[in-house]
């Protein structure tokens, strides 16, 4: 006769989770969901890593447009560095359209429609792959068109992303073959890592510098990047051991973990994608890597399922973004059984009492395992005292080797859950065409690093060919890092310095390039640019580690020329704009270069070395020494020089000043920022 006592909602949940069944919020019963296994797709859910991914992917060709379209004129334009000659492709429109916009333009139309995918515009998302597509062919036709510092290895890395995004892309539509799709998508973006993560370090171990082997390059990454960032200053001064751990860490997870991001099993690839992206990160805080950090980000993104994503963003965020996150709270039944890798026994993954997704134990447990590994090794390395030996070819091919039998594992597993259809074939052989040529081009890499373990042959080469010049894959090893070799002397670097003043007055010598790169008097810290490659600056530095530099290429008197009389776009690229509205937001009016009179009385290149000021008490940054002067020239003799043949551009060449006195990429990139924060920030408030 009494009355019942009423029973709370965290009472029934915890009976309704017994009995199998889901409650929603307002007491609802639901049905539970039980996804199907499948070894492509995982055991958790990826609505979250879907739209992340597309936005981190938009993020990069954005940055990528932009970036190319600021440069465009100053490279490829008829007053810049690299004019277009008779035999470039660029040329064949010169005489119609200036160069520099047959680049720069469809870059700034890129950077457009990749904005609208960064914000998630409606009529943009309906046509995603579309999109994605358009916005491959047109990086891929500037990347061909550039006569010149086109390709480069991230150029390579975001050819290759776009690719594997139109697989990504297709997951949108919830149908099978969709997530089918979405799954190809996702392995071949952990094959990219894979590739990317294991050619960089290897490269680095085989290669002839010490300075990795024996865990100092984070203490010497001046001298080892042509765009280093201030963090190496303070690893200057730490202690020893600590560095070489960090060290040997990045390593150890980009060498000896990074076939595991391809393996089948979510508790395995899950915690290795995850150090994957702490190596990553270190990378990007040591130096500028342009935008193949967002390549590699964005590829670990679409690896890891919503188990991760669910923790690391916000709820809130991703609607405001536009991202429909399903209730997390009304979306299953959670089970006190557990499979191995974490989830319950359906294959879905478990959430806590807020909704929130939860990592799951296995995940935490085999991190803390390859955490432990890595200790008993440096632990090993530290008490010899010595540097590590110089692996011979053997070692990375069967690292290679392990990669590739992991990925077939998936594949051939994929393929047989994934049933028959005719959509499923092409995509089946559209991911089997795009590995191939991955692999075709892994075994390129390790031939380039060490002696050919595999004998020479044709149709191997023509293939590899073929699909470099498709762009379907690339070679991702970089001759010139595996090259770099700290000095004792220090970092190698060219400054090209303008005479100012008068007879009366007396003349001086004022620094010209150093926009990007610290002053000889060493008072000035290390720039910092990320993830804008100024290539022209790059281009300096690799000319500067030439020590022997006899004759200088004819785009260096390009760009001497234009300082000298204050005109050319090449010019512009390594101080700043010399008219226009561009000029007033990049040039300080009372620098001494910029009240000099035109044309200076002379100018030189001098190349010196730098190394960071040991003495704590100076107010330098750096120690400069060892400079000498490779040219000087005055204005008459780069007139004449200038009138050769071979350094003028092509006849009837029109030449666009509008590209480089306008900031076009600076107002895209401003639009793109404020419409996304309008959407995150006043919609977003609305709609919560």
């Amino acid at each position: 006769s009494e009355p019942l006592a009423p029973v709370s909602r965290s009472t029934q949940r915890i009976a309704f989770a017994e009995s199998g069944v889901a409650m929603g919020k307002r007491g609802k019963v639901l049905q539970a969901r039980v996804p199907k296994r499948d070894p492509l797709l995982g055991v958790g859910e990826f609505e979250m890593s879907c739209f992340v991914t597309r936005r981190l992917l938009a993020m990069t060709y954005c940055v990528a447009f932009l970036s190319l379209a600021a440069q465009a004129e100053g490279l490829f334009g008829c007053s810049g560095a690299f004019p277009p000659m008779p035999n470039d492709t660029i040329a064949m429109l010169a005489d119609v359209v200036p160069p520099g916009a047959v680049v720069a333009v469809p870059a700034l139309f890129g950077a457009v429609l990749a904005g609208s995918l960064v914000i998630a515009v409606e009529f943009c998302e309906r046509y995603a792959g579309f999109i994605f597509a358009l916005m491959w062919g047109i990086y891929f036709c500037c990347v061909d068109l550039a006569p010149a510092l086109y390709p480069w290895r991230e150029d390579h890395l975001v050819l290759e992303a776009g690719i594997v995004g139109v697989f990504l892309l297709n997951g949108s539509s919830g149908t099978s073959g969709a997530k089918h799709a979405q799954g190809i998508g996702r392995f071949l973006a952990a094959w990219l890592l894979f590739r990317a993560s294991f050619v960089c370090a290897g490269e680095r171990l085989i290669g002839p510098c010490d300075a990795w082997r024996d865990l100092t390059a984070f203490q010497e990454m001046q001298e080892l990047e042509p765009l280093p960032l201030p963090l190496p200053w303070f690893f200057q001064y730490a202690p020893r051991l600590p560095v070489q751990a960090l060290c040997g860490l990045k390593l150890f997870i980009q060498f000896l973990l990074s076939p595991l991001v391809l393996a089948p099993v979510s508790f395995l690839s899950a915690p290795a994608v995850v150090l994957q992206i702490f190596a990553v990160l270190m990378d990007s805080a040591f130096a500028n890597k342009g935008c193949a950090v967002l390549v590699m980000l964005t590829m670990a993104s679409a690896v890891l399922d919503d188990s991760f994503h669910g923790s690391l963003w916000s709820e809130g965020l991703l609607q405001s973004w536009g991202c429909a996150v399903s209730d997390r709270e009304d979306s299953g039944a959670e089970t006190e059984e557990q499979t191995q890798d974490g989830s319950d026994s359906n294959g879905k993954v478990q959430n806590d009492s807020n909704g929130k997704v939860k990592s799951p134990p296995a995940f935490w447990r085999v991190l803390i395992f390859f955490i432990y590994a890595y200790g008993a090794l440096f632990a090993a390395f530290a008490r010899t005292g010595m540097t590590l030996p110089k692996p011979s070819w053997e070692l990375p091919v069967c690292v290679a080797a392990l990669a590739v039998l992991l990925a077939l594992w998936k594949f051939v597993s994929a393929v047989i859950a994934g049933g028959c259809g005719a959509q499923r074939t092409v995509l089946v052989f559209g991911g089997w065409a795009v590995w191939s040529a991955g692999l075709l081009l892994l075994v390129v890499d390790l031939q380039s690093q060490g002696p050919h373990f595999m004998p020479a042959s044709p149709t191997l080469a023509r293939a590899a060919q073929a699909a470099i010049e498709l762009h379907v894959a690339h070679p991702l090893h970089s001759a010139s890092e595996a090259a770099r070799c700290p000095s004792k002397k220090g970092r190698a670097d060219l400054m090209i310095q303008g005479a100012i003043g008068s007879q009366e007055t007396g003349f001086s010598w004022i620094e010209l390039t150093s926009h990007y790169q610290p002053n000889i008097k060493g008072d000035s810290r290390q720039k910092v640019v990320q993830p804008y490659t100024p290539r022209l600056d790059v281009e300096l530095w690799n000319l500067a580690q030439n020590q022997d530099v006899k004759v200088l290429p004819p785009w260096v008197y390009r760009v001497l020329h234009g300082l000298t009389f204050g005109e050319g776009a090449a010019a512009q690229l390594l101080t700043h704009p010399f008219g226009g509205l561009a000029s007033q937001l990049h040039t300080d009016p009372k620098g001494p270069y910029a009240k000099a009179e035109k044309p200076l009385h002379g100018i030189r290149m001098v190349w010196y070395r730098r190394r960071w000021e040991n003495d704590t008490h100076s107010n330098s940054w750096w120690s400069v020494n060892d400079v000498q002067v490779l040219a000087q020239a005055a204005p008459q003799d780069l007139k004449a020089y200038m009138s050769r043949p071979e350094m003028e551009a092509m006849p009837g060449c029109l030449p666009a000043p509008w590209l480089v006195e306008l900031p076009l990429a600076e107002g895209v990139l401003t639009l793109i920022v404020a419409a996304l924060l309008w959407k995150l920030i006043v919609q977003g408030s609305a709609k919560n």
